[in-house]
């Protein structure tokens, strides 16, 4: 599948490591036909890292991944629809593990996504710093323009940040990003409260 996506002119491909597992990463990786980014996914991953008695914690899943040679890898983000407010302290050790300098390897780039939109990006970009890659689905395609306003009203929100003005004040003179704080509001603006964790009791498996 990999040839085929590389003869048909892929410019990256994307993986779910937490279901191919590192050996097949690592065979992409060293694979020197294979000379397009490899973006990995997470998915299913709670079946390992979110019960707190028992499993592998993230910055450990991630930075294994780096190993394996992968070139960039979700991470999660400040503030979005995943996981509950007390991970959110785990991104930076997980940003240090794909980042840190680290002998030969090369540094990963974390990609958030997850309940993103315009109005939360500075959250994100505050913790992780504006070395990721801010990663939209309803957050773009939801804009009432459709994704071209999408698109735009996002890069919007990022001149914002970067020029420190807050996008409410952006949005008055860039209509795309005032229709993106129309679809969204505050929608995922704020953490969400802790996940339900089930215990393990008596009759437990």
């Amino acid at each position: 599948t990999a040839d085929r996506m590389i003869a048909h002119g892929a410019r990256g491909m994307m993986i779910n490591f937490m279901c191919t597992w590192y050996p097949a990463l690592r065979a992409l990786a060293e694979d020197p036909s294979i000379n397009v980014p490899i973006h990995l996914h997470r998915a299913s991953h709670a079946a390992l890292t979110r019960h707190p008695r028992h499993g592998i914690n993230l910055p450990v899943t991630d930075f294994i991944a780096r190993l394996a040679g992968g070139d960039m890898v979700h991470v999660g983000t400040a503030r979005g629809k995943l996981g509950d407010k007390n991970k959110f302290t785990e991104i930076p050790q997980i940003m240090g593990k794909i980042q840190d300098p680290l002998e030969h390897l090369k540094p990963m780039m974390g990609i958030c996504s997850g309940g993103l939109t315009p109005q939360n990006y500075h959250y994100s970009i505050d913790l992780m710093g504006n070395d990721i890659q801010l990663q939209n689905g309803g957050g773009i395609h939801g804009h009432p323009w459709g994704t071209k306003g999408g698109c735009i009203g996002a890069m919007q929100a990022v001149e914002a940040y970067m020029q420190s003005i807050p996008v409410e004040e952006y949005a008055k003179t860039h209509e795309e990003l005032a229709g993106s704080i129309q679809a969204w509001g505050n929608k995922y603006a704020v953490a969400s409260e802790e996940s339900a964790v089930p215990e393990l009791g008596e009759g437990s498996n």
